[in-house]
């Protein structure tokens, strides 16, 4: 999605929420750092030829690719459908507004069980992949609604 097309979306919630996701963008981008940089490269062999990636270079390309796939998901969801409100013309505005916003607090139920599940999966996995993962994925999700904040039109 485009800037342009962005700018039409109105942003569904509260500017406090904008407020606790960068509160844990910039908590959790902390941590990471802090766990990360004392980490010995890791070394990828392809062939012939091994690179050595240091964990951080992982973590921050991690959280971009979650922070891009989330602003994708997040501005379709958020988008009014045209077809729905076409569709439901018998009801007012209100109705449709009300049945959205209970969808998209569906959506953050779910987004907050995973981050909920994935670090007690993590018990029974290696650790330093899945501390990249969870990391990244806190930082992407809550990044992305930062972005989608700064560029969207507010309520």
């Amino acid at each position: 999605m485009k800037l342009k097309e962005m700018r039409n979306i109105r942003y569904p919630f509260s500017k406090s929420l904008v407020i606790f996701s960068i509160i844990l963008v910039v908590f959790s981008t902390y941590f990471a750092i802090v766990m990360l940089k004392n980490e010995k490269s890791i070394s990828i062999s392809v062939g012939a030829t091994t690179v050595f990636i240091h964990p951080l270079v992982l973590y921050f390309a991690a959280t971009l690719l979650i922070t891009y796939i989330s602003v994708l998901i997040k501005t379709r969801l958020y988008a009014p459908a045209k077809t729905e409100i076409v569709d439901k013309t018998s009801e007012s505005i209100e109705e449709v507004i009300k049945s959205f916003k209970r969808l998209l607090t569906l959506t953050y139920v779910l987004i907050i069980a995973i981050i909920i599940v994935v670090p007690l999966l993590a018990i029974w996995g290696p650790g330093l992949p899945w501390f990249i993962g969870v990391t990244s994925f806190t930082s992407g999700i809550n990044l992305s609604e930062v972005i989608i904040y700064t560029f969207s039109k507010r309520t």
